[in-house]
């Protein structure tokens, strides 16, 4: 069965067809417009109705960038490549394909559609995630200046993020991400910074669920706070006596609440013992 990512209404259209769908009618469509394609080359045909004033295809592309959208973004809607797009920003030409003006005209028409409240939300992405990873990797070492190189940005373009609740492109977020999955077992280079993100009470990246990051609703504050009271209020074995006990009732196949209850802490502190020794090579992973 075929995995379609399109509308219901945009069944047997090219449109469908471009977006990944391969059902039967999105098909049939694509091989009619080929094979028509095909004899109008073949034949030298080229009629006045395959052609369109180039100026209001243009014109419908500009205002779709200035409501918000990339070029990808419109080329998604309308089934077009994003180089296709880029050139019909371009106030030079002179005619454009019927097809084409058609398809931009409808992706005007959708995002027309939507209510400006949920076209805010398809363009942005809550800031929350990304803010937890730039500070984990703060609190690692990392300073601004050296993760808005990796993002392609400048440090004071980050640091509204560090503190500020505004929403971010989804491209940002996956940049951000990506850049906290490469970097979040390493130490940085800048103790400063490592310093300054401890003082102000940000985790580190081990502490963090990967469940749990991106969620907005999670107290992460108050579980960090309470991380730490039952770190200070620890059994008065050691650290790595702590260490070696939640190993050996791993491996004896405790579960995460029977070794807190036993050691007298935190869910959340076993959970963050278990990985640490599992990053260092000294549990196995399960």
């Amino acid at each position: 069965m075929s995995r379609s990512p399109v509308k219901p209404e945009q069944h047997g259209s090219l449109t469908g067809y471009t977006n990944g769908c391969r059902c039967t009618p999105c098909n049939a469509e694509h091989t009619r417009a080929v094979a028509a394609r095909r004899r109008r080359k073949a034949m030298g045909i080229r009629t006045p109705n395959d052609r369109m004033p180039y100026g209001p295809t243009h014109r419908t592309v500009l205002r779709l960038r200035e409501i918000g959208y990339t070029d990808p973004q419109i080329g998604r809607l309308a089934g077009l490549p994003d180089s296709r797009i880029s050139y019909l920003r371009r106030p030079t030409g002179k005619y454009v394909l019927r097809e084409t003006a058609e398809r931009i005209e409808h992706a005007l028409q959708l995002v027309e559609r939507i209510p400006p409240r949920d076209l805010l939300a398809a363009r942005y992405v809550d800031a929350t995630g990304a803010q937890r990873r730039i500070r984990a990797l703060m609190r690692q070492g990392w300073s601004l200046h050296e993760l808005g190189r990796r993002l392609g940005h400048t440090g004071g373009y980050l640091s509204p993020l560090l503190y500020g609740g505004r929403r971010i492109t989804p491209r940002l977020h996956a940049t951000v991400t990506a850049v906290y999955d490469e970097l979040w077992d390493q130490v940085g280079p800048s103790t400063s910074t490592a310093k300054r993100a401890a003082s102000r009470g940000w985790p580190p990246p081990l502490w963090w669920d990967d469940d749990l990051i991106d969620d907005p609703t999670f107290d992460a504050v108050a579980a960090w706070a309470k991380d730490q009271r039952d770190a200070r209020r620890e059994p008065s074995m050691r650290r790595a006596e702590f260490a070696a006990e939640v190993a050996d009732r791993t491996v004896r196949g405790h579960s995460t609440r029977q070794i807190a209850q036993d050691l007298g802490c935190s869910e959340r502190h076993v959970v963050r013992t278990r990985t640490a020794l599992r990053a260092g090579g000294e549990l196995a992973a399960s």
